[in-house]
């Protein structure tokens, strides 16, 4: 189930789970960082938060997906390709940013239907180079 932020209970989930893949410095420069942003959220059975993706979006339907996660116990289940097949179905076209390295992330890009348009050497600091991948509407 694909929802927005509607509890208490769900922020705090939300920021668990940030935090445990990111850290907490990353969080900080995050919540500075949300004035427009817009939150999806994947949801359990349960009614569990078990991932979330912040996504910018303009008037003419193009989005940036600027972050994205799944809470480590719930990855491989199918709530991270929810998230971004509803990015994708609210959008014309999706941008994202992905490390090079993380051939996971990518297949599941790829599976939707994202292609890779840039190669960005250093993007996630020397060494951890970073990929920008594209999905467009079909017409």
């Amino acid at each position: 189930m694909i929802s927005e932020l509607e509890s208490q209970e769900d922020f705090r989930r939300l920021f668990t789970i940030f935090n445990e893949i990111w850290g907490a410095e990353t969080l900080s420069e995050l919540i500075s960082s949300l004035q427009n942003t817009k939150c999806a959220l994947a949801k359990s059975d349960t009614n569990e938060v078990v991932g979330y993706v912040f996504y910018d979006q303009d008037e003419r339907g193009f989005t940036e997906i600027t972050d994205f996660g799944i809470d480590p116990n719930f990855r491989g289940l199918g709530y991270g390709a929810d998230l971004i097949v509803f990015v994708c179905a609210i959008s014309t076209e999706v941008r994202l940013s992905v490390k090079e390295d993380n051939m996971a992330a990518r297949q599941l890009y790829e599976k939707i239907g994202f292609k890779e348009i840039q190669r960005i050497e250093n993007y996630y600091g020397v060494g951890f180079d970073g990929l920008r991948m594209e999905w467009k509407k079909e017409v």
